[in-house]
């Protein structure tokens, strides 16, 4: 019953039902929908399951726009040590990513978010988060560029929360993101290899071609 309400809680408070989507699962559309590849399973619950290894899903790049222009993404998801997996296996887990462009993720139970320019890597935030507690957390990160040419201001804005709060915000001044032909991975990296495969249970995923409000996220 407690994880009954606990999953009631993270739908309502944290993935707000207004916005409109570029792209969701979980909460009420069938994962298979996704079209998941590797070992997985779904639950009676739709709550998707992921081996660490080999499962992931990818989303047509066409549905999530430049970050440039503005994206929330977020996940409600439980991440999982299983013993089959090697130490870089268990402490690296991408939610998002899209080749030489974005990911969003889990880099040694920290929080990771990261941008690509077209030719490195060039923005590693993270954030110390508590995950090792068999519960399901809400992440969600939001960014923009912001442009003012006549106070001279071009900056990436760059906010992420956990479980609803606001836990980084930052403001990363001239930088590019680059485009991307890729495809959206959810559950895995095509960016940086197998051992950034998420191991864990997965409710729901949601896109928009927005930035969401700190009140829109915030509980």
């Amino acid at each position: 019953m407690k994880f009954f309400y606990t999953f009631i809680f993270l739908l309502t408070v944290f993935i707000p039902l207004s916005a409109k989507e570029a792209f969701g699962f979980g909460r009420d559309v069938p994962w298979q929908k996704a079209a998941p590849k590797g070992k997985f399973s779904v639950s009676k619950d739709n709550i998707l399951a992921l081996d660490g290894k080999t499962a992931g899903m990818d989303i047509d790049t066409k549905l999530l726009q430049n970050p440039e222009k503005g994206i929330t993404l977020m996940a409600v998801l439980k991440v999982a040590k299983f013993p089959y997996l090697t130490s870089e296996d268990k402490y690296h887990d991408a939610i998002f990513c899209r080749r030489h462009q974005l990911i969003m993720g889990i880099d040694f139970d920290r929080f990771y978010v990261n941008f690509h320019n077209g030719q490195k890597w060039f923005a590693p935030l993270l954030v110390n988060v508590k995950l090792n507690d068999n519960q399901f957390h809400s992440f969600a990160m939001t960014a923009e560029r912001i442009r003012v040419e006549s106070q001279g201001d071009d900056h990436l804005a760059v906010r992420m929360y956990f479980d609803g709060k606001l836990v980084l915000e930052r403001n990363i001044p001239n930088v590019k993101v680059a485009d991307s032909t890729g495809e959206l991975n959810i559950g895995y990296s095509s960016s940086f290899g197998k051992v950034w495969n998420l191991g864990g249970e997965i409710i729901d995923v949601r896109g928009y071609n927005k930035v969401l409000s700190v009140n829109d996220i915030e509980d």
